[in-house]
């Protein structure tokens, strides 16, 4: 554990720049309307730290101050108490101190600290002069380091009893006053959230092929897109570690820490192709933001505990290689952490969230279930009602166990302008293992005002007729 703290401020993307600061304040109980608590990082604790974790007291953050509520007769003695929870423990060396608020008038002596090293601590109090508490500002400050275990939020009180007995056994009995405050947060010394997604457009009319391309009105242009915001900084308030100073990245997570953004990255050709950009308009790629992996299915990077861009949003973009017709789809990321100590730290990994989406801007048609038994005809037919020709493609899927064969030079094919093309499917759907029928799903690289889709089967030898219009995913 470092003694030498940064206030390290790490962006890879996001809303607000979180900067940790190094300026802890002591606890105060009583405070009208509240006090405020120290909050302790969540991942201070590791696998050695079950039972407890020393917590360094080096910036006074783990101070316990309390308003001494009694106005003292010059040689009076009372019995101070001071209670916390079970999860938090005096340390040996802590040790109690009067501060008078003002007058100056107010001296004590302070008895000896019974209880260090549990988490009750009681001790005498006797003036040695008239005055003592007699403001409001005159305070006990318990100093020292604490034993933590990661638990539940703590609040402490202070109380003042008439023996020394009742000190020690708490309660109600011979209780002058007592003061009670929130001490203790536990709260996650990092964040990783997405924000910021956008919807990306991949055109139909794109004149290197349909869907090659997204559409120049979105982000970022025809051939780079932006999906989303990212932030794995330090998280916003203080957090501390166990030297009782900043918890950062670098105490935390290790070098092979990454970001995983699971989505279709087919249409993706080269690491460079998918990154970290410090700009809305995706121009300025940050250091190290290129992709350390990618495949049809994801793209990673490597973040590690050190700032791709410190105190700043980043993006993630992508650009097409312009040949590969873009999918429909949904990107999510994971923060993918890997802990540098484990034994000291502990971090889960965070996701996944949602990191933007893609869009077809053409016509996605369906039929859900086609059928070609023996004897009858199975059609789909497409209309066009616009004046340029579209191409269609069809993709076949079937239930779990029925292997489909199809003939794939009839998966393709164009619906005249002003036209209607009938697709016999038994010269798309050649063979079964199972029961003859499928889903078609049809993308024709037209606007989808223009084009319509129907399913039919008829028997000959009846006349019987039926047809289905095909269903438009997501709109049914």
């Amino acid at each position: 554990m470092s003694l030498n703290k940064n206030a390290l401020s790490i962006a890879i993307a996001g809303a607000l720049v979180f900067a940790a600061s190094s300026a802890h304040a002591a606890v105060t109980l009583g405070v009208t309307p509240t006090n405020t608590p120290v909050t302790v990082a969540t991942e201070a604790f590791g696998t050695a730290d079950a039972s407890g974790t020393t917590f360094t007291n080096a910036g006074s953050a783990l101070d316990i101050i309390t308003p001494v509520n009694y106005a003292f007769s010059n040689g009076e003695v009372r019995y101070a108490r001071i209670e916390c929870p079970s999860n938090v423990k005096f340390n040996a060396g802590s040790a109690v101190s009067y501060t008078d608020g003002g007058g100056g008038v107010g001296t004590v002596a302070l008895g000896a600290i019974n209880g260090l090293g549990t988490n009750v601590i009681f001790f005498s109090v006797t003036a040695t002069a008239a005055g003592v508490g007699d403001n409001a500002l005159d305070r006990f400050t318990i100093n020292g380091d604490r034993t933590i275990t990661l638990g539940s939020a703590a609040s402490c009180s202070y109380s003042l009893y008439d023996q020394p007995s009742q000190a020690q056994a708490g309660g109600s009995n011979g209780r002058i006053t007592v003061t009670s405050g929130a001490y203790i947060n536990f709260a996650s010394g990092y964040t990783f959230f997405t924000n910021g997604q956008q919807t990306l457009t991949a055109d139909v009319e794109a004149n290197t092929g349909a869907f090659t391309k997204f559409t120049s009105a979105g982000p970022v242009s025809a051939t780079l897109g932006r999906l989303t915001a990212m932030r794995y900084d330090n998280a916003p308030g203080v957090q501390i570690d166990e030297d009782g100073l900043d918890i950062d990245l670098t105490d935390i997570f290790g070098a092979t820490t990454s970001i995983n953004v699971a989505g279709d990255f087919s249409f993706v050709t080269g690491l460079a192709n998918a990154f970290l950009a410090s700009d809305t308009a995706c121009a300025t790629v940050v250091a190290g933001g290129s992709a350390d992996a990618l495949t049809a299915t994801a793209a990673s990077f490597t973040v590690g505990s050190t700032a791709h861009l410190a105190g700043a949003d980043v993006y993630l973009c992508v650009a097409p290689n312009t040949t590969t017709p873009i999918p429909a789809g949904s990107y999510n990321a994971t923060l993918n952490a890997v802990v540098a100590n484990p034994a000291e730290y502990s971090a889960v990994s965070t996701g996944p969230l949602a990191a933007g989406s893609i869009v077809r801007n053409g016509t996605q048609l369906q039929a859900p279930l086609v059928q070609l038994p023996s004897g009858w005809l199975s059609r789909m037919v497409l209309t066009n009602t616009g004046s340029a020709a579209r191409p269609y493609t069809i993709t076949v899927q079937g239930e779990s166990g029925n292997t489909i064969t199809t003939n794939g030079a009839n998966l393709t094919g164009t619906v005249p302008a002003n036209g209607t093309i009938v697709v016999d499917l038994n010269t798309v759907l050649t063979g079964f293992t199972g029961s003859p029928r499928a889903t078609l799903n049809v993308t024709v690289a037209g606007p989808n005002s223009q084009i319509q889709g129907l399913y039919q089967i008829v028997n000959p030898a009846s006349g019987s007729i039926s047809n289905h219009v095909m269903v438009r995913p997501g709109t049914n």
